[in-house]
């Protein structure tokens, strides 16, 4: 009689779950399945835990974050040889990505509608304006508010050009693309960053902090007509460029607003 005792019923094939029959739990939302009807469609294993599709899709579980370690973790010998502030900075960057979530299109429409007063970015890699570009005006044009600034990278084009690719309501500021020696000619594929400021605001262009060479693209711009001044910027990493490298001159620019005492915004793309 116990044997046959109904636990619950799968929420796979609606049959029942009986004492003795191996199941699966979802972490999240406790649902049950069978074991047998576990799929790779229906359950996802993420760091060891088991979820069904329908919390992986509602609560955004499955995200990026290569800095994660878990508790047991957090504590071993290789950790522990680092400096202190190396290991903030892993924790820092950690959180900052466990708490990131995706909002869909009319989600980002009521953030911004209800936080108008808040300054915000959009900042995506564009892998080419001449043919992604067109896209991505129509996705902000169905956002109804306007960010207060936009940032592409990878745009495999530059201020030459950069009147073909307009935003309406917003200012253009173009950095060169990677002009390779040995070859003669300017980088066609994987250079280029820009940035679009909304016309409510009044910036200078920084072209000390604007650098593009093999190890770093950057556009810097400082927004002067708010009541606190404001670096915004565009920083692309060449995935062929030298790390090291990267990070001085990255240093370099994170000194010198850490120096002026603005508030700074950075789009970031160090493809990892």
């Amino acid at each position: 009689m116990i044997l046959n005792k109904v636990i619950e019923k799968c929420v796979h094939c609606d049959r029942a779950i009986r004492a003795g029959h191996p199941f699966i739990t979802c972490n999240n939302c406790n649902c049950i399945l069978h074991n047998k009807c576990k799929t790779n469609d229906n359950i996802v294993n993420f760091r060891n835990q088991n979820f069904c599709i329908s919390c992986v899709n509602k609560f955004s579980i499955i995200r990026y974050n290569p800095l994660y370690q878990p508790q047991h973790l957090t504590s071993n010998e290789m950790l522990n040889e680092e400096p202190i502030n190396y290991i903030e900075s892993l924790e820092t960057i950690s959180n900052i990505l466990e708490n990131c979530r995706f909002y869909t299109l009319a989600e980002v429409s009521h953030k911004m509608k209800s936080t108008p007063k808040l300054l915000s970015s959009y900042f995506q890699n564009i892998d080419g304006n001449a043919t992604n570009f067109d896209q991505v005006v129509l996705q902000l044009a169905s956002i109804k508010d306007k960010f207060s600034f936009i940032g592409l990278a990878e745009t495999n084009t530059d201020c030459s050009n950069q009147e073909l690719y307009q935003i309406d309501g917003y200012t253009s500021c173009y950095q060169s693309r990677l002009f390779l020696k040995e070859r003669n000619q300017y980088k066609t594929k994987g250079s280029g960053v820009c940035l679009y400021i909304n016309n409510l605001y009044n910036f200078n262009h920084d072209e000390k902090l604007s650098l593009c060479d093999e190890n770093i693209e950057s556009l810097i711009v400082h927004v002067t007509n708010l009541p606190e001044p404001v670096t915004v910027g565009v920083i692309y990493r060449p995935p062929s460029g030298n790390l090291k490298e990267f990070n001085i001159q990255y240093e370099k620019i994170l000194s010198n607003q850490k120096r002026k005492k603005y508030r700074l915004r950075l789009c970031v793309d160090t493809t990892a």
